[in-house]
């Protein structure tokens, strides 16, 4: 199937070489309408690169033939990737060339030429979308991660890692796509003269940009380690709690605002005389509304202080794993990069103090950056949930958050249970006085669950039901 399209693009390249007039107004024309037209077959072919894949094994087996796996990495790091950049760079130039600019000023039928130029980039593009697909295939079969438990030596090509790599590839082929998209509407608008509208330039160029730089983070990504990884997992929980954490502080301001105005139209009503004789009930139904109003703000408050504990522990490990995968790294070897770390790493038991194992499979890897995403993703969730609660249902919303600080205590247990897994002491006779992660986070685990603890056990009885102290 490859090769007959192969075949019928060159024939169509070959083609060109017809068209020796600008008198075969029907001719280019034709032509012009046949190069559109392969951009959104090749958009189409390509946009799901992840769709009608034919591994011709079964993705197990093709996973374990790890000799295949790395030579295919190794061609997409080396040639593919940066062939994906040249020929969509290639083809933006020649879009955008003007009939003045060279080699065009040069030629007796300049559009005809300009077209020939960005078919042949088409041409190359589309066979490099189709080695990448391959690849990427067979680096990342479709397998579930969390079933992946014996490739703990498979270093680079661990599905942890194959799995991450396949989502940025394909997120940096989509972005191709979407600029052939974009190429096709302006040609099909505007025919051959698009290319005068400084706007219309100035997207192209913005979009094969774009495209470059998705091509260079699937670059960067394949010389990252697992502690890399790992890293821009907590980087990015960290970024997301910290929204969620002025989300909270804004819903927390707009919420006493609102219980403010609420207090002085009371006062107001009080103070024209419009109480009656059965005010009695209301004052009670008043101040179980204060009651679930109050419990509601001590939650959220709890909520807000177990989201900067998650940060604190996040921004250390981050630190700490980030002096030890730096000193690993083949540039700590150099003498300038050597004299670059000492002055990050001030105690030398910073150097010494720990490392992640190497010996860790896809799915323990998984659990571990999962529990921490898990805690994100949840106090997300729940400020999600109470924005968009029916106004006045402090009730509703104060269950919400009873049910999500006990949730949050389960990820809080896994985290403390993968770390002995997951961090190594670099000497196993460790001294005691110098800085240990592990010792570090069990305190750290046993503040955070003690906190939850006691306050659900001051605030529920043991039925869950809200304890009233009057």
């Amino acid at each position: 199937m490859s090769d007959s399209k192969d075949g019928g693009m060159s024939g169509l390249i070959n083609s060109f070489a017809t068209l020796q007039s600008k008198d075969q107004k029907a001719e280019i024309q034709s032509h012009e309408v046949l190069v559109t037209n392969e951009m959104i077959r090749i958009h189409n072919e390509y946009l799901s690169m992840w769709e009608r894949i034919n591994y011709g094994k079964e993705p197990r087996v093709l996973f374990n033939e790890i000799e295949i796996r790395t030579q295919l990495l190794a061609k997409l790091k080396s040639k593919s990737l940066p062939s994906l950049r040249r020929h969509t760079n290639a083809i933006s130039k020649a879009l955008l060339l003007r009939r003045s600019d060279p080699p065009l000023d040069t030629q007796p039928t300049p559009l005809v030429y300009k077209l020939k130029l960005v078919m042949k980039s088409l041409s190359k593009l589309e066979s490099t979308l189709r080695d990448i697909k391959f690849a990427v295939a067979c680096i990342s079969p479709a397998l579930d991660v969390r079933e992946i438990r014996d490739d703990r030596d498979f270093k680079d090509l661990k599905f942890f890692k194959s799995a991450r790599l396949a989502l940025i590839t394909y997120a940096a082929t989509g972005r191709v796509c979407e600029f052939l998209r974009i190429s096709h509407k302006f040609i099909k608008e505007f025919e051959q003269h698009f290319y005068e509208d400084p706007s219309r330039r100035h997207e192209i160029e913005k979009m094969a940009n774009t495209c470059a730089e998705a091509v260079n983070r699937a670059l960067i990504f394949i010389d990252k380690s697992e502690v890399n990884v790992i890293q821009d997992g907590w980087k990015a929980d960290i970024k997301s709690m910290s929204n969620t954490l002025e989300g909270f502080v804004e819903f927390i301001h707009r919420f006493e605002r609102q219980m403010k105005a609420k207090q002085e139209e009371q006062e107001k009503e009080e103070q024209e005389g419009k109480e009656d004789d059965d005010d009695d009930d209301d004052d009670d139904d008043d101040d179980d509304d204060d009651d679930d109003v109050m419990m509601m703000m001590m939650m959220m408050m709890m909520m807000m202080m177990m989201m900067m504990m998650m940060m604190m522990m996040m921004m250390k490990m981050t630190k700490m794993t980030a002096i030890r995968s730096l000193i690993e790294s083949p540039l700590a070897r150099k003498p300038h990069t050597l004299r670059m770390i000492q002055p990050r790493c001030r105690k030398k038991s910073m150097l010494q103090t720990f490392r992640i194992g190497h010996d860790l499979n896809s799915r323990e890897l998984e659990l571990f950056v999962g529990a921490a995403k898990s805690i994100s993703e949840r106090v997300a969730s729940i400020l999600g949930s109470i924005r968009a609660d029916i106004p006045d249902n402090e009730a509703g919303d104060l269950e919400i958050l009873k049910r999500a600080l006990s949730d949050l205590l389960g990820a809080s247990r896994a985290i403390s249970l993968l770390s002995q897994y997951i961090f190594r002491p670099v000497h196993p006779d460790q001294l005691p006085s110098k800085i240990c992660l592990k010792a570090w986070f069990y305190q750290w685990n046993k503040l955070y669950r003690m906190a939850i603890q006691n306050f659900l056990k001051d605030v529920f009885d043991e039925n869950g039901n809200y304890i009233d102290d009057a």
